[in-house]
């Protein structure tokens, strides 16, 4: 799940999505 994560969050580093991928992650831990 955290290499998951970890590579949404590089793609989305250059946008602002940081709370969608904080959502995205929470749902696939959930």
């Amino acid at each position: 799940m955290q290499a998951r994560c970890s590579d949404l969050n590089e793609l989305d580093r250059k946008r602002d999505a940081t709370s969608i991928v904080l959502e995205f992650c929470s749902k696939e831990v959930i």
